[in-house]
């Protein structure tokens, strides 16, 4: 009987023969998750979802392919052959000096492809014989393939949680005074903002000009605020749960492991007691894993999300960096902050107390801002890399956290503007979670610019303008909750902790000098 030529799922039949191209799909996530997890975490269920995305797109070819006419083998072959050889493509980029999603890197990968192709019809008119024995080489070279590049990248999801309870972890329960009035609550922590000094003396923005714009919005400012940690995770959970994070180390499960301050954000005791006194809280949100989602909000704003900063990473290890599309990949990422900076100026008070918890990106890197807010499209694709793993210059990060700077401080003074005209205006914290990254080496910090990255911008509105204001973020609500809710919390010292990125719980103290 002669053969349908239909392809069938049974492994006996044609699908055997496009099987190594599925397998080989999968390398280039692998491998860009290895490179990756070397500076930010990443969560298994984005790896898992990418893994099936790019399978799914390969199965879509792979019918496509089995669809046109001729015999399976050779089909399978040509198919696997050609990803195999594409692998190799963003190598030679690199090595030709062609930055990914470029116009250059668009002429560069079609110019390979042409002779891909060209090499693979002169191989089927001389020895189609030899193509169509190379299915057993195919699956080995895929099977090893997927070996090397995935045992290292699933090694950190591997380590199982330590039988550990976590359930008090948000710190000391704290009630606050039902009889007090309740004000609106507005917190907005812009991420890697420096103190006025370090703005002064490094970027050349005008800090007294500054003090006195702001100042005369009844904004007040901490010209002395010094960081608590020196990474977002850290200082925000320390700055929620208004306490270091000695006593929350142990239980870490791995020198990396960042569920445990996920899981400090999530019992937040300053949101659990603001939740108790009967208020609102909406989690402004850019994206960022550790304020990315809270199970306790009432409602929220992010930004459209398209490309991810690790989907990013596959985008440039895969044959798809040729698509000229570098300046897209920041679209997201700089909607997200338009989004969340719209919210911030919609507001508007209710009849129940609200509190707001914003996250913005600013003017931590990617530099995709102006002074004016206008678009920047860098040279590279996006990623939030900071301090050493900054893929720039001084010189241009410099340039590029000064104009976003100025960029948040112009923002700053149209919202207090706006939120002091509202007949109810609300307490308003502005605080960085640490300081610029310039000069700070994420792997090896002692010995770097710490002072630069624990000098922080932290300023309030609404509280006794009498009192002395917070000197770090672990203080803000113990100051906030002592004078408008009748706690009497104690201030605790203004220490200064750096860790590297790898090991984040091996923090060493830190000195930092007074304005």
């Amino acid at each position: 009987m002669k053969p349908s030529g239909r392809v069938s799922l049974n492994t006996g039949h044609p699908w055997r023969f496009y099987g190594p191209a599925l397998v080989l799909v999968t390398s280039p996530v692998f491998d860009a998750a290895k490179r990756y997890t070397e500076s930010t975490p990443l969560a298994s269920g984005e790896l898992a979802r990418d893994l099936a995305i790019v399978v799914l797109v390969a199965l879509a070819a792979v019918l496509a392919a089995a669809l046109l006419p001729g015999r399976h083998r050779m089909k399978g072959a040509v198919f696997t052959l050609t990803l195999l050889v594409g692998t190799g493509y963003p190598a030679l980029a690199e090595a030709a000096g062609v930055g990914p999603c470029t116009w250059a890197d668009t002429a560069l990968g079609l110019s390979f492809l042409a002779c891909v192709a060209t090499v693979t019809v002169l191989w089927l008119r001389r020895a189609p014989k030899v193509l169509e024995s190379l299915n057993g080489a195919l699956w080995l070279t895929a099977g090893i393939s997927l070996l090397i590049s995935s045992q290292t990248a699933w090694a950190q999801f591997a380590t199982t949680p330590a039988a550990t309870d976590r359930s008090n972890l948000g710190g000391v329960r704290v009630e606050l005074s039902p009889d007090a009035p309740a004000p609106d609550i507005i917190h907005i922590v812009v991420d890697g903002m420096g103190r006025l000094d370090e703005l002064h003396d490094v970027y050349g923005i005008d800090s007294t000009e500054t003090t006195r714009t702001l100042g005369g919005l009844g904004f007040r400012i901490n010209d002395s605020a010094v960081a608590n940690y020196a990474q977002t995770y850290l200082a925000v959970s320390s700055m929620l749960s208004m306490d270091y994070l000695d006593q929350a180390a142990p239980l870490a499960t791995s020198e990396q492991d960042r569920t445990l301050t996920d899981a400090i954000i999530a019992q937040a005791t300053v949101i659990r007691a603001l939740k108790a006194r009967g208020y609102r809280f909406s989690l402004f949100s850019n994206g960022y894993q550790a304020l990315v989602e809270h199970p306790l909000a009432d409602d929220g704003v992010m930004g459209p999300t398209l490309l991810s900063e690790f989907e990013a990473y596959v985008l440039q290890g895969t044959i798809f960096r040729i698509l000229p599309v570098r300046a897209q990949t920041f679209v997201p990422h700089r909607e997200r902050t338009r989004a969340v900076l719209s919210a911030l100026g919609d507001y508007a008070p209710g009849p129940r107390p609200r509190f707001v918890l914003a996250h913005v990106l600013l003017p931590h890197p990617p530099f995709v801002f102006d002074a004016e807010g206008r678009d920047v499209v860098p040279p590279r694709l996006f990623t939030l890399s900071d301090g050493s793993q900054f893929s720039g210059d001084a010189e241009e990060f410099r340039a590029g956290y000064a104009a976003q700077a100025r960029f948040v401080l112009a923002t700053l003074e149209k919202l207090l503007r706006r939120w002091s005209a509202l007949p109810r205006p609300p307490i308003v914290i502005v605080n960085g979670d640490h300081g610029s990254g310039l000069g700070f080496n994420m792997r090896s910090p002692i010995g770097s610019n710490t002072s630069g990255r624990m000098r922080l911008f932290l300023g309030v509105k609404g509280l006794d303008d009498t009192a002395a204001l917070p000197g770090s973020p672990v203080n803000i609500y113990r100051t906030l909750f002592n004078q408008k809710f009748g706690t009497t919390l104690p201030i605790l010292p203004d220490r200064s902790y750096v860790s590297s990125w790898p090991r984040p719980y091996a923090w060493t103290e830190v000195h930092v000098g007074a304005r």
